[in-house]
Formats: C-alpha cells, structure tokens, sequence
C-alpha cells in the first residue's frame, strides 16, 4: 500500500473524526467484554475442574462443555540428535531420518538479479495472497500539564 499524502477538506476530516471515535469507543467496550469472557471462562474451568466435571447444563438450559487436549510437541533439534544415537547404536530402523531439501532463497536472488529473466519465469511458482490489510485503532489519553 502506497501512503501518499493527500489534503482533506473539512468535510472529509468531520466524517473521518466522527468515524475514528465511534470506532474508538467500540474497541474500547469490546476489549472490556472481551477480558470480563476470558476471566468467566477461565474462572468456569476452574470450578468445573475442582467439581471433578467437564459437563454441566444449568436450570436456564445453558450447557457447558469442557474438554482437555494433550499438547504436545517435539523439540526437533533434541528429536533429531535422539534419533541420531538410536542409529548409531544401531536399533533405528532404516529411513527414521529424512534429508529435505530446500531452495536457498538468497542464491536465487543472486540468480534473479545476475539473470533479469529469471525473474518472469518463476512468476508461475509463485503463490499470490490477497493483501492483509489491518485497521488499528488506540486511543490516546491528552497530557494535562
């Protein structure tokens, strides 16, 4: 996204200020219910969690559901030196490490730059998302001196 500056006529900065407050006061009163869910939801597991329950269906028919998921990961470097002794020690089974290969991005734009038309041919390699284009909003609280 190019930012060139352009002026605004009076009009356009009386629509734009209108539109930044309300939007404001809108992320404002979404942050505050936002952080009220986080500390019911984390305060309801808890509870359910000490009442030895994962389900329970109130009087009013709201139904609370709590599941609990094993989250667990390698450290690969760790993985991989394990794996390593496994295979000299001679109990791996053949194939248990893999060798990947990759492109090493910056010999390719060594390439790219030495060989202009390298550049159009690699298009059809490409893979082109739509741009993320994010609106940020903070609101910021006046000095009083």
């Amino acid at each position: 996204m190019r930012t060139e500056e352009f002026i605004l006529d009076d009009s356009q900065k009386v629509q734009l200020d209108m539109l930044a407050n309300q939007y404001a006061d809108i992320c404002d009163e979404y942050n505050a219910i936002d952080a009220k869910k986080k500390a019911m939801n984390a305060v309801i597991k808890n509870m359910l969690d000490s009442f030895g329950v994962s389900k329970y269906t109130s009087s009013d028919n709201i139904s609370l559901s709590m599941t609990k998921k094993k989250n667990v990961s390698f450290d690969e470097d760790k993985l991989l030196a394990y794996c390593h002794d496994l295979d000299d020690s001679g109990k791996a089974l053949d194939g248990l490490i893999k060798t990947q290969e990759y492109v090493d991005m910056e010999v390719l734009e060594r390439m790219i730059y030495a060989d202009g038309t390298l550049k159009e041919s690699l298009k059809s390699t490409q893979i082109v998302k739509p741009d993320t284009v994010t609106l940020r909003c903070n609101r910021k609280e006046t000095l009083n001196e």
